[in-house]
């Protein structure tokens, strides 16, 4: 794999153990998805509804923003200490097989299930586009009807900002039914 596509922790973390908030150690609990395993290339299945112990994150891109999608990744699965496992939905705005393959081998098979989905876009086919307003611009708006009906609660994270903490912090805060 090119060098860039490689999801390295943060050197004071082995990859099979994490520091709780008090500083101990904690092993975590394992691998979701076997190393080799190729990516989904369907919508999620509703027969393997998430549980309420993973934490179900959403993001979009297409091959331009593929490289960003790759590093926001790296930085969620290597900041999150947690016992959760997460849930990974990528709506899918046309990225390459290949470039697919590169963005999961570099988050390394960590607690991570990743969905592919590749969403109808004829409801945003007549928005308007500029140069930088792609299809992908558009895209958190079918996030509604992509998601299994069995998933309650999901956080939307843009392909170009980094994940400095654990997710998990933010996952637990009550929304009160909104």
């Amino acid at each position: 794999r090119p060098r860039a596509w490689r999801c390295r922790p943060d050197s004071r973390k082995s990859p099979r153990e994490s520091r709780t908030e008090d500083g101990s150690r904690k092993k975590s609990r394992g691998v979701w998805r076997a190393a080799g395993q190729p990516p989904s290339r369907r919508a999620p299945s509703p027969t393997h509804p998430p549980s309420e112990d993973t934490i179900t994150i959403v993001a979009a891109a297409d091959e331009n923003y593929a490289m960003g999608l790759a590093t926001m990744g790296c930085s969620l699965v290597t900041n999150h200490t947690g016992a959760r496992g997460i849930d990974f939905y990528i709506i899918d705005g046309g990225i390459r097989g290949k470039t697919k393959s590169a963005i999961e081998g570099s988050w390394g098979g960590k607690n991570i299930r990743v969905h592919w989905i590749t969403p109808d876009t004829s409801r945003i086919q007549n928005l308007k586009l500029t140069y930088w307003f792609t299809p992908a611009v558009y895209l958190p708006l079918l996030i509604p009807d992509l998601l299994p009906q069995s998933v309650s609660k999901a956080l939307y994270l843009d392909s170009d900002l980094l994940v400095l903490a654990d997710i998990e912090r933010l996952w637990e805060i009550n929304l009160h039914a909104h």
